[in-house]
């Protein structure tokens, strides 16, 4: 790490206004570090020298398909991406596919335009922003990585838990390069990170427990619920909430003294949802719930159909858009 921070540096010293890191031509030589670390570092590094707006820094990775890759890099300081396996992917696909229509072309325009769609959505969450000013904002939370790793080469991120360090990033970056390299057929794994699958990573909300819960409700049976919470429960932990044990100071209150459930829930409030985040029938659905129950829905600030206002589907608060909207006159 230190020295790709420090040739950069003689680079850009030397007039250099193009830096790209990449990963390509992996071999059993060596094992590249992550890209998003490289990024990162070299990003921290000029930026406390005082040189990164001296050059612009190009990431070649085969590390990157979905948009939270590219948010990330271009949060922690890319200027350009180029996820040169994705567009070998989509290459095999138009080549090899015979189901796969579109032409090379139109595929990869079609990539271009989802991952720049995602991103967009990704950075509206911090509010109207262009991509210059997201570029180096470093917007994220870490999960798992230790002071030192966040302090040096991601500076200014929060990171509550603490957690591993160069050393185990470095171990778990050879675990897969090793099994890249140990036969000459490799299998790539599911994963399942995203979606459950089979042979992949365990998911709480997994089609087992769905199945129990729909007939524990519909059945009305209280067995069913039990075997839909071991089903969910089946491989904790999953999540950081899973390591919490709950300590209570207090005696435990005599459930004759505990308020009914018909009175608690007139306290739940629904989200504030707009309407064009859901579909309408959601949107209905979600405010009709919190009537019954004798609870609150929020409009959101879409606001809501005037028709359903005084009937069942009325929602309860009334939510009114900040200021992030104006009307501009014809010019």
């Amino acid at each position: 790490m230190e020295e790709i921070c420090n040739r950069v540096e003689d680079a850009v010293d030397n007039g250099k206004e193009l830096i790209v890191l990449t990963d390509r031509d992996v071999s059993i030589e060596g094992a590249p570090i992550p890209m998003g670390l490289a990024v990162a570092a070299v990003n921290a590094h000029m930026g406390r020298k005082g040189k990164r707006s001296k050059f612009s820094l190009i990431a070649d990775t085969a590390e990157v398909r979905d948009t939270h890759s590219f948010a990330f890099l271009i949060g922690y300081g890319a200027t350009l991406i180029n996820p040169y396996m994705a567009v070998q992917i989509i290459r095999n696909l138009v080549e090899e596919d015979r189901k796969f229509t579109l032409s090379f072309e139109e595929a990869v325009l079609n990539y271009r335009k989802a991952v720049n769609e995602g991103l967009l959505k990704i950075m509206s969450k911090m509010g109207i922003a262009t991509i210059k000013s997201y570029r180096g904002s470093g917007l994220f939370e870490a999960l798992g990585i230790g002071k030192e790793v966040i302090d040096r080469y991601f500076p200014g991120t929060p990171s509550q838990l603490g957690g591993i360090g160069i050393k185990q990033i470095a171990q778990e970056t050879l675990i897969r390069f090793n099994e890249a390299f140990a036969s000459e057929k490799v299998v790539v794994p599911t994963g399942g990170e995203f979606r459950h699958r089979r042979d992949g990573e365990f998911h709480s909300w997994n089609p087992n427990a769905v199945r129990d819960l729909h007939r524990a409700v519909r059945g009305e049976s209280w067995e069913e619920y039990i075997k839909f919470t071991e089903d969910t429960w089946r491989e904790k932990p999953v999540t950081i909430r899973d390591l919490f044990e709950i300590q209570s100071d207090r005696p435990p209150i005599p459930i004759e003294e505990v308020e009914p459930a018909e009175e608690i829930v007139k306290r739940f409030v629904g989200a504030a949802m707009s309407i064009g985040a859901l579909s309408k029938e959601a949107h209905e659905t979600i405010a009709e719930a919190m009537n019954r129950v004798g609870a609150k829905s929020n409009s959101g600030e879409g606001g809501e159909d005037p028709a359903r206002y005084g009937t069942i589907k009325n929602s309860k608060i009334k939510q009114v858009a900040s200021g992030r909207f104006e009307l501009l006159p014809n010019t």
